[in-house]
């Protein structure tokens, strides 16, 4: 807690959204290559019978 405080001193409320709103896509980002990689081996099972 005392660190964000010190965060929004330095940055301002502004920088710190930001880098919020970026770690939130950067999740998604993350999460819709997990669930690509998933369905791609799914496919591969499917295609070669594993």
């Amino acid at each position: 807690v005392i660190l964000l405080k010190t965060l929004k001193k330095k940055f301002g409320c502004n920088t710190l959204k930001q880098a919020d709103v970026r770690q939130k896509k950067m999740k998604k980002e993350v999460l819709s290559l997990e669930t690509k990689k998933e369905q791609g081996i799914k496919k591969l099972e499917k295609d070669y019978d594993f």
